[in-house]
């Protein structure tokens, strides 16, 4: 990284002046699907345990996945 340069990153304001995700990005085309329209991983870890549930872009949980 050069000398007085700042990078923003997460989702969050930064001094930068700008956030990320931007408004624009929810039109974004990501392998063909809309970003607002990707299915979104919840995931909760405790000290014993992570659970993922995956949804759809409106909550509705996936069908259980298999590995």
């Amino acid at each position: 990284m050069r000398s007085g340069t700042s990078y923003c990153c997460g989702g969050f304001a930064h001094s930068c002046g700008f956030t990320i995700p931007t408004a624009e990005t929810a039109s974004m085309i990501v392998n063909g699907v809309r970003y607002d329209e990707l299915p979104v991983v919840h995931i909760k870890s405790s000290k014993n345990n992570t659970l993922m549930i995956v949804t759809d872009h409106t909550g509705i949980r996936a069908p259980h996945l298999h590995s």
